[in-house]
């Protein structure tokens, strides 16, 4: 439960006087009554949906008639994919998870039903369904292999209860963002989107934004288990039982979605469902830099003045509440940023995109004109008398938007216009749980409060998600020319459709550094693939050592933003003096330099719902091992990253996938499966590259070149590598070269094709070999030099062709990265 803690209300006090700290007494005795209230009424009784008593079958899907009222619904979407649904004549909520038109997966697919005296059974070419007449089912594989099992649900209230059966030796996965483990197996976790007050580490649940959608793996095959409800929930991954699943939710819509598959399969198919990210603007790639106490404009230009001076590049920059009138939403306060218009086209010159903060309550105060505007057209949740609901937060006591409502959706996302008209490029949605100031219990509205659908024991997890919709809207009608950035702390499954998110307030330390890794990968393999943390922690200052080795690990991370608390010390790159500031440079250069193959990999999010940042063994089943490292990650297919973890260490262990490995810094080759030994001086983070990869690197000082990286492969055939490119904002033409890695005995070829209409950006190519030692080569069948194992053309080729000498390892390492 969040308590107030003295951090916090020191901020209180810092933020708006003794008041800010008297207010949260009075409405958390207030929401505590409500709340009281509100269960009080709660039909807290168990029934059971009962037997089936009749199965109809249709197409693709069978009905079936239970005992007690209502009806089950099993429909095959496609071959591996099944909604199983139950429903009462009385209940309707929204979807508003999913996307809102299916497009056609695949060829058509047959299902058949057949009866037997104990089930019935639907069959794809792919799985297999059997739904017992005592209410239960089972899911197997067509050969029989029973995958999960499901106990007869009941229903509680407007809720209800379900029981799944767990096969052993499994790991499970998801469930969005986590403090814990990557492996969630033997944890009972809330569903309940929450601020935990300001600092969090290690345990703390739940966070900001949790997705009832989870993936269990075993060696066989792996399924996915998602539902689409947004209510009050918590599941028990074997906590309490330890082969038992059980899911529990306050209320919403009793549908589950099951998928098999591996894990690019399972992902894909999730976001089929849900929504895939849009390509964002390849600035958003860069690094960000960010304060809670960036007061005025002479400051934001201060900061951006030494990136230019110690050669750093960056951006964005963001704004917190600093730049506001009074906490107001859309305002700003003039005394402080006065000319806030010329302060973001002068930054936009030099490549730095302002972003500016948002919360959604808005101030309670009878002079302002968007408060005002709200109660003379009712746009505000509201309590069950029909006020609107007043909680506190930063400008005092505030009401809320009722975002589940089309005309408060439109009307807010015109108030973005304000800010567009400003220069502002990004808005990042802070305190969009919604989070209230409380003493102790839970810190937002009461459940008992009403939106236009009902309580917001319903639409409190998806509260931040309509508002991430509305913003997206503001950027379709304001901004056509230009893509959306949207950093929302809050969400739930769909988010990804609309915005980027970060982990919060985490604390600044070595173990939350750890915890980053495998919250990310969670948030990823929840169909969230954009996210990050606050580089050396919110709260809490880091030691130079910690802050450097965090910066490392953000560098090949989705989201690239330094920010920390007002009370914090300054923290931009340069903030820890020497040898901290040329290391932080570096690995920012590195950054950019890693552009081309980030933009890759923002193209195959927004086309396949993959992750940016994959666990090890998102392609593996071998060895078991790397189901348990969540301390490492790849970087797309191609970079293993293998961030160091602990203070004072100048090397590390990890368990390699399989296949030959090379290291970034040095060439030098590692083989997998198995453990092996990584050095990690301070300034290097352990990088190790995947044969047969190419990997493409811009030349951050000369933009017109581009270096092709080819690392070796060890056996014979072929692997494909993809580029993409466009504008890097808008919507125009694009192009995809695919490049096409062939072994040939001690011949190598690369052979480039290409989709898409948009020019080659780049004016000179550089073809280094890694691995094996190039003795000769050509370019489109004509001879060209080779120096140093690389090759230099002018022109984008069709074929290339090496000839290597396969036994040999590069005598001379080439160390041409930028």
């Amino acid at each position: 439960m969040q308590t107030m803690n003295l951090r916090g209300a020191k901020w209180l006090i810092w933020a708006g006087g003794i008041r800010n700290v008297v207010r949260p007494i009075w409405y958390t005795l207030w929401k505590a009554c409500q709340d009281l209230s509100f269960h009080l009424h709660t039909d807290q009784r168990e029934k059971e949906w009962g037997k089936v008593v009749e199965a109809r079958p249709k197409d693709k899907e069978a009905q079936f008639e239970l005992a007690n009222g209502g009806g089950l619904r099993v429909e095959f979407l496609t071959q591996d994919t099944v909604c199983v649904s139950w429903s009462r004549p009385d209940e309707y909520l929204p979807p508003y998870s999913l996307v809102e038109i299916l497009e056609a997966q695949g060829s058509d697919h047959e299902v058949t039903l057949s009866s037997d005296k104990d089930y019935w059974e639907l069959q794809s070419p792919k799985l297999k369904v059997l739904v017992h007449k005592s209410g239960a089912l089972s899911f197997h594989l067509l050969g029989g292999e029973l995958l999960t099992g499901l106990f007869p649900p009941v229903r509680k209230g407007t809720g209800f209860r379900h029981r799944f059966k767990l096969q052993r030796d499994v790991k499970v996965f998801g469930l969005g963002e986590r403090a814990f483990g990557l492996n969630l197996y033997g944890r009972s976790l809330w569903l309940w989107n929450r601020d935990p007050g300001g600092s969090y580490g290690f345990g703390e649940d739940p966070l900001y934004i949790c997705v009832p959608q989870w993936i269990v793996w075993n060696k066989r095959c792996s399924y996915l288990v998602f539902y689409d409800n947004c209510a009050r929930g918590k599941i028990s991954f074997g906590a309490a039982d330890s082969d038992v699943i059980e899911v529990k939710f306050e209320g919403g819509r009793e549908v589950f979605y099951f998928v098999i598959g591996d894990l690019p399969a399972l992902l894909m198919r999730y976001t089929w469902l849900t929504g895939r990210p849009p390509m964002p603007p390849k600035w958003a790639l860069g690094y960000h830099q960010s304060r809670w106490g960036y007061k005025d404009e002479t400051k934001v230009r201060e900061v951006a003045t030494q990136f230019e001076r110690f050669k750093i590049p960056v951006s964005a920059i963001h704004l917190d509440t600093d730049h506001t009138d009074r906490y107001r939403n859309f305002s700003v306060n003039r005394q402080r940023f006065p000319h806030l218009e010329k302060l973001a086209a002068e930054l936009r010159k030099k490549g730095i995109h302002l972003v500016t903060i948002l919360d959604p309550g808005v101030p309670a105060e009878k002079d302002f004109s968007l408060y005002r505007e709200g109660i003379q057209k009712s746009m505000f949740v509201t309590t069950k008398s029909g006020k609107p609901c007043r909680a506190p937060v930063w400008p005092g006591w505030c009401v809320f938007p009722d975002f589940t409502r089309l005309d408060v959706h439109n009307w807010w996302a015109k108030q973005y216009k304000k800010l567009f008209a400003m220069g502002i490029d990004g808005v990042w949605h802070d305190m969009n749980e919604p989070a209230a100031f409380v003493i102790w219990g839970d810190p937002t509205l009461p459940l008992r409060a009403q939106h236009s659908l009902g309580a917001h024991q319903c639409f409190h997890n998806v509260y931040g998600l309509l508002e991430a919709q509305a913003a997206f809207k503001a950027f379709q009608d304001l901004r056509p020319e230009k893509r959306p950035f949207i950093l929302s702390r809050s969400g739930c499954a769909g988010i990804q459709r609309y915005a980027w998110t970060w982990t919060g307030d985490v604390e600044s330390s070595w173990e939350a550094l750890r915890l980053s890794i495998s919250t990310v990968l969670n948030l990823g393999l929840s169909g969230i693939p954009y996210s990050g943390p606050d580089i050396g922690g919110f709260s809490g200052n880091p030691s130079p050592e910690l802050y450097l080795r965090w910066l490392q690990l953000a560098a090949f991370l989705p989201l690239f933003r330094t920010h920390s608390a007002a009370d914090t010390r300054e923290r931009e790159p340069w903030s820890f003096g020497e040898p901290y500031t040329s290391y932080a440079q570096e690995i920012i250069r590195m950054r950019y330099a890693l552009l081309p193959y980030l933009y890759t990999l923002a193209w195959e999010a927004s086309t396949y719902g993959w992750p940016i940042v994959r666990p090890l063994f998102w392609r593996e089943r071998v060895p078991e091992e790397l189901v348990e490292v969540d301390d490492a990650f790849l970087l797309g297919e191609a970079v293993l990253v293998a961030p160091v973890i602990r203070e004072r260490a100048r090397a590390r262990e990890l368990v390699l996938p399989a296949g030959t490995w090379y290291d970034f810094w040095d060439d030098s080759s590692k083989h997998g499966p198995g453990k092996t030994h990584l050095d990690a001086p301070l300034d290097r983070i352990p990088l190790l590259v995947r044969e047969g990869s190419i990997l493409p690197m811009a030349d951050i000082e000369r933009p017109e070149r581009m270096f092709l990286h080819i690392y070796y492969p060890r056996t014979l055939g072929s692997k494909e590598s993809v580029l993409y490119t466009d504008e890097g904002d808008g919507y125009g033409d694009f192009r995809l070269d695919k490049f096409k890695l062939v072994k040939k005995g001690g011949r190598l070829e690369i052979i480039r094709s290409s989709e898409g209409t948009h020019e080659w950006p780049y004016r000179q190519i550089i073809v280094v070999l890694h691995g094996a030692k190039l003795t000769k080569a050509t370019v489109d069948g004509i001879p060209i030099q080779v120096h140093k194992n690389k090759v230099d053309t002018d022109h984008l080729f069709s074929k290339c062709t090496f000839v290597v000498s396969s036994s040999e390892e590069v005598d001379d390492k080439c160390h041409t990265r930028t």
